[in-house]
């Protein structure tokens, strides 16, 4: 990492660790910002009574999911979801994705 300074618009003078922490924190609220209208799109597409585009909704918002656990979880649903439509490759896609996650929970 360079010692550069890095000056903001408004005159504020950072140095590269700075500026890197504040960017990471934009994308990182960005990502979360995303993975909510992602997920309440899915849940409009459901109440809609269209499975497969909420099914695809939820299936981006847990790619940009960090928490294992979670993820695991929510991949459980959606094969679940999958296989009440009787979408059993769709539904084995979504649990097969969730193994390798080793989520701690047994049910899961």
């Amino acid at each position: 990492m360079s010692d550069r300074k890095w000056t903001a618009q408004d005159g504020t003078v950072r140095t590269s660790q700075e500026l890197e922490e504040v960017l990471h924190g934009a994308v990182t609220a960005a990502l979360g910002s995303l993975r909510d209208a992602l997920f309440t799109l899915s849940a409009f597409y459901k109440a809609d009574d269209r499975p497969e585009k909420a099914e695809l909704a939820a299936a981006k918002a847990i790619d940009l999911m960090d928490d294992p656990e979670e993820k695991a979880e929510r991949l459980v649903a959606l094969g679940a979801s999958c296989e009440k439509r009787q979408d059993f490759i769709m539904a084995a896609h979504y649990y097969a994705k969730g193994l390798p996650l080793e989520p701690a929970d047994p049910l899961v």
